[in-house]
Order: structure tokens, then C-alpha cells, then sequence
């Protein structure tokens, strides 16, 4: 059944992440919010993977 599941291309979380990390800069101008973006669109890749 794993097969047939359509799965998400490679890297979407981290590129939502990195988009999250931006908007929020944007939002508030205070730089941290990047690499927070990233790490958690870093950390929900490793988890989809499993």
C-alpha cells in the first residue's frame, strides 16, 4: 500500500521552513528567525522520512 502513496518531493519542508524563517524577518526584522525556519523545516524532513 506504501507504493501506491504519493509522496512529497524531496526538501519541501525545508524550503517551507526557509520560507517561514523569511516571512517572519520580514514581519519583525530580527535575523534568528531563519536559521529557526530552517531547522524546523529540517527537523519535519527527517521526520517524514521515517
Amino acid at each position: 500500500m506504501d507504493e501506491n502513496k504519493a509522496k512529497r518531493p524531496q526538501g519541501l519542508s525545508l524550503g517551507l521552513g526557509l520560507v517561514f524563517g523569511a516571512i517572519m524577518y520580514v514581519l519583525t526584522r530580527e535575523v534568528f528567525w531563519i536559521p529557526v525556519g530552517i531547522a524546523l523545516g529540517a527537523a519535519r524532513e527527517m521526520r517524514a522520512q521515517k
